[in-house]
């Protein structure tokens, strides 16, 4: 199988290849992306030391424009059309199939549905003319560095790792869209809860008191201080951990003395249920979701509701890193 060749380049070297380049990304994003939050982040789609869009697009752009080696023009325009392509292509299929954003180019001038941008697509260009020019004779160099022979096998368990690990990736990304829309649901029922309720006198009241409530569990805040548009909660009770058990006292102060007709007590238990389902979903520890969320931090859910909700999610994980230290 590995003697095939694609555009008289076997299927060895172009796997090799990629996995160099992927690993090369993953190295250069962690860096980057660590020294940017200030904390280490594994950069990447899947938890292995690889980046499967620069492998993509490094193997890519050199087997389309090693003919052009020799024209910086060429090299700079096609690279530049190249990996905007790639880029945009996988921009597309993980939004489609997990419905949620990894990057977005919103807030950049000239871009195009958030996907890709004019400045991004300027600089990938230069990467192609270094890619083909500085960077692949590198690469080539590191994969001819040992035997055909072993490198076959080292190649095919390599190849088994990476395919075991962006499975479990997936499973895990596909999980993240799920509990979105878990999260989602749940509060949606909150807000519905609370609807016939004197807590206020519309929904957007309604909202802020409830997500006032929800962003208290998440911190360590003087329940004396709290603030959620029905009035400081009074009664020296000090610091109080943030937490379900917290949120619940919090919560019992906005809906006590509310009237909910001929079920009261039946509609403040359901408000009380639908809430601890909500934070206890904020709080779910699952390694490769964290993972995303914070390999990723300016990741975007699709469905504009469900927003709030993956916000949720890293302010949770934020509080847990800060306890940590």
């Amino acid at each position: 199988m590995f003697g095939i060749r694609i555009l008289n380049v076997e299927i060895y070297y172009i796997l090799s290849w990629f996995f160099v380049y992927s690993f090369l990304g993953w190295a250069f994003e962690s860096v980057y992306v660590s020294i940017l939050e200030g904390h280490l982040v594994n950069r990447g789609f899947i938890t292995g030391p690889f980046c499967t869009i620069y492998g993509c697009g490094g193997v890519a752009i050199y087997m389309i424009l090693k003919d052009f080696q020799d024209n910086l023009f060429y090299l700079y325009v096609l690279g530049l059309a190249v990996a905007t392509l790639i880029e945009y292509i996988t921009a597309v299929i993980m939004e489609g199939m997990f419905r949620t954003r990894w990057w977005d180019y919103s807030d950049q001038k000239f871009n195009f549905q958030g996907r890709i941008c004019l400045s991004s697509s300027l600089v990938w260009g230069f990467f192609a003319i270094l890619i083909v020019r500085v960077i692949q004779p590198i690469v080539m160099y590191i994969v001819n560095l040992y035997p055909v022979h072993e490198g076959t096998i080292g190649l095919t368990i390599v190849i088994i790792i990476f395919a075991i690990d962006f499975t479990f990736s997936a499973i895990g990304a596909a999980r993240l869209a799920g509990r979105l829309d878990r999260m989602h649901d749940a509060m949606s029922d909150l807000y519905a809860s609370a609807m016939d309720t004197r807590i206020g006198s519309g929904i957007s009241t309604i909202k802020d008191k409830v997500n006032a409530v929800v962003s208290y569990s998440l911190n360590e805040t003087p329940l004396s201080t709290v603030k959620s548009g029905i009035g400081t909660v009074k009664g020296g009770l000090g610091t109080v951990k943030g937490g379900i058990d917290s949120g619940l006292e919090k919560l019992s102060e906005m809906i006590a003395g509310a009237e909910f007709g001929d079920k009261t007590e039946a509609a403040k238990q359901k408000i009380k249920d639908t809430y601890v389902k909500y934070i206890n979903m904020i709080k779910q520890s699952d390694f490769i979701q964290d993972r995303f969320i914070d390999a990723y931090p300016h990741m975007k859910s699709m469905v504009k509701d469900r927003q709030e909700q993956l916000g949720r999610i890293k302010e949770s994980i934020n509080s847990r890193r800060k306890k940590k230290k």
